[in-house]
């Protein structure tokens, strides 16, 4: 379950990658695909964070679960990845 809940970090971890390659494919921060990839990579930061606070009800409540500290882990520094690629990316793109 704590596995599937990474899902949206990857997806904006992958948007804001493709976001920044489409920036120096065209050679352009000022494109419509730059753009849209940018607003769904924040799409899906919001769903991480939401994921990320579902892994964290799931794992302080359930007594079954409190082993799986690491999960917590791997979910914060997903969401650390994800602030550090969407705020590089608006940084390219007003730039």
């Amino acid at each position: 379950m704590l596995v599937k809940l990474l899902i949206p970090h990857f997806c904006a971890a992958v948007s804001f990658a493709a976001a920044y390659a489409w920036m120096r494919h065209v050679g352009d921060n000022r494109s419509i695909p730059d753009l849209c990839l940018g607003i769904a990579g924040y799409g899906f930061g919001l769903a991480a964070i939401v994921a990320s606070a579902v892994a964290v009800g799931l794992v302080l409540a359930r007594a079954d679960q409190r082993a799986r500290w690491g999960w917590l882990l791997a979910h914060f520094a997903m969401l650390v990845l994800i602030a550090v690629g969407g705020s590089s990316w608006i940084a390219m793109h007003l730039a």
